[in-house]
């Protein structure tokens, strides 16, 4: 035990914890702790100029590092702009760590300048949120958070400590990791494997679902493992891609602006294993997908509330996703005989839906986004990791960006517009050798055009691609499908983006022919500093997969031939 300020038991703690890094604006009810973070050194310090793009950042840096950054807000005005990004990683299950300031304790519940009830605005977004009313409480309250925040479903955790206790001395000990939270993750029951490995060994058709919990849990090479030995194809949930699409029965993604290879897969499957994913809405296209008659479901998660929610299951398994496929790869090796007839019909989904892929029309104005997401595909590298915003686009993304790695893929679950700069910077944290390419709408890009200016002080050379089509485009397709084509609040009066990214000290140019995509996009990625490709672009409704409902009667196969026989 020794004597030091609640400042300094933060700033040490964070560091041992080896956090990402820390983010946020500065302000009156931080300055002690950030004066201490940058005495004390052991973290990295970035500041940015909202506070929303902390928090999103952090979302960015947790998905790709699969470990906790910390964002930081003052008060209620600081604290209240992480909401956004703070329920994002909340949604998404995302590790986060969230500390904001308050008014002094002498002034608490007087009304005082800038005083909010903090605790109780994260509480419903978090899975531990505390105001901490004493200094000697507050190595507890920041253990539990770091516990918390990394244990079971990771998730967003909210510590507020008043301005005057950051100077409090404390008798404290720096702890190490593994002295307040488990290092190893849960296994699941071996009962529930074992009755999952029966309806595998007898499935004739079977179809594993890969969710985003099979990246977190580090299980991507042994889901690929068990695909091969029942030989199934993978497919992706909505917004992840945590199996490398180089798998030959890796179908893409299913639900909203899915492939219908994966439809078709899942439409015909008698065996569905899910792991790692709610099957939410979007992954389900809004629940209209419902398994074959007689089709058996095995849900694995780690959350015991997620399992059977959405879904009856047949056999549902609570554990890490790494651990659960290591138990089935050892119940089920050498005891399964795959059907080579199933395979070769996934085989044959496959290349229809990548022949219909392949027959969009390319070239020419206004550029199409789906040429946009082609052309990042040929100019960049396996390593490359693109991260979108929220958009109609992001379903090109899925469509024509095939992840030749696991864990280079990037979208909102949350839905949260700003978000593809934000999380592309805190991804660029994770993997400085990497290569970071945002995908952004103009509506989406310029809610956090702001911190442009971090990515050139922090010297993080991210790529922006705006698709800029002066309208949002996901709600302009949707009026002009089902609103008579009234248009409100879906146009934008925009700004000239090269003249805005070359003030901030970004490398930009603007792309208004198809043909000039690779060579636009191959320039700025050689920049060697960050760069802006604008892209007059366009989301035609007609072709927007956000019109397209694979699980419908006769759509996947329409495209793809005779069904399996049953």
């Amino acid at each position: 035990m020794a004597r030091m300020t609640v400042a300094e038991f933060v700033a040490r703690t964070l560091a041992r914890e080896e956090v990402g890094f820390v983010a946020g604006v500065p302000g009156s009810g931080l300055m002690e702790i950030l004066d201490t973070l940058d005495r004390e050194g052991g973290v990295r310090l970035v500041q940015v100029r909202h506070e929303q793009v902390a928090a999103l950042m952090a979302v960015g840096y947790g998905k790709a590092a699969r470990r906790p950054a910390v964002c930081v807000g003052t008060r209620s005005p600081g604290g209240t702009n992480l909401v956004m990004g703070v329920t994002a990683a909340f949604i998404e299950s995302v590790p986060l760590v969230c500390i904001t300031g308050q008014v002094p304790t002498k002034y608490r519940w007087k009304g005082a300048f800038e005083e909010a009830d903090l605790a109780e605005v994260f509480r419903p977004i978090t899975k531990f949120s505390v105001e901490v009313q004493r200094a000697d409480r507050v190595p507890d309250a920041l253990w539990e958070a770091l516990r918390l925040a990394q244990t079971g479903r990771p998730g967003p955790v909210h510590v507020s400590i008043p301005y005057d206790l950051a100077k409090v001395e404390i008798q404290a000990e720096v702890l190490h990791p593994e002295q307040y939270r488990p290092l190893h993750p849960p296994a699941p029951d071996a009962q529930s494997l074992d009755r999952a490995a029966a309806v595998l060994r007898e499935a004739r058709r079977p179809v594993l679902i890969a969710g985003g919990g099979v990246w977190m849990s580090g299980a991507s090479a042994v889901a690929v493992r068990l695909a091969e030995l029942l030989g199934a194809p993978v497919v992706s949930t909505w917004q992840k891609k945590p199996v490398a699409e180089t798998y030959p029965l890796a179908l893409g993604t299913m639900g909203y602006g899915g492939s219908a290879a994966a439809a078709f897969a899942l439409r015909y499957a008698d065996a569905i294993l899910a792991v790692g994913t709610r099957l939410w809405d979007r992954t389900t296209d809004e629940f209209t997908f419902q398994p074959a008659p007689g089709a058996r479901l095995v849900h694995v998660d780690i959350d015991p509330a997620v399992v059977g929610r959405n879904y009856r299951v047949d056999v549902g398994v609570v554990g890490d996703a790494r651990l659960a496929l290591e138990g089935l790869v050892e119940r089920l090796a050498g005891r399964v005989r795959p059907d080579p007839e199933w395979a070769e019909r996934c085989r044959l989904a496959k290349a229809a839906w990548e022949e219909r892929l392949r027959r969009r029309p390319a070239g020419g104005r206004p550029v199409r986004p789906w040429d946009v997401v082609r052309a990042i595909r040929r100019v960049t590298d396996d390593a490359t990791c693109l991260v979108t915003d929220s958009g109609s686009y992001i379903h090109y993304a899925a469509q024509y960006f095939p992840a030749r790695q696991p864990g280079v893929y990037f979208n909102p679950n949350s839905g949260s517009m700003g978000f593809g700069l934000a999380g592309g910077l805190g991804v660029q944290l994770a993997r400085p050798q990497s290569r970071v390419v945002v995908l952004a709408g103009d509506g989406g890009f310029l809610m956090t055009v702001q911190d442009l200016e971090t990515a050139v002080r922090e010297k993080l050379p991210v790529l922006c691609v705006v698709l800029n089509n002066f309208a949002f485009g996901s709600i302009h397709t949707r009026q002009k499908a089902y609103y008579g084509g009234r248009e409100v609040w879906s146009r934008l009066h925009n700004p000239d983006f090269l003249q805005l990214a070359q003030a901030f000290g970004v490398w930009a140019v603007r792309v208004e022919e198809g043909e000039e995509l690779e060579g636009a996009l191959q320039a700025a990625l050689e920049a060697g500093r960050p760069a802006l490709v604008e892209v007059r672009s366009e989301d035609l409704a007609e072709e927007s997969p956000l019109l397209q409902r694979w699980w419908e009667s006769g759509q996947a196969e329409s495209l793809l031939g005779e069904p399996v026989s049953a």
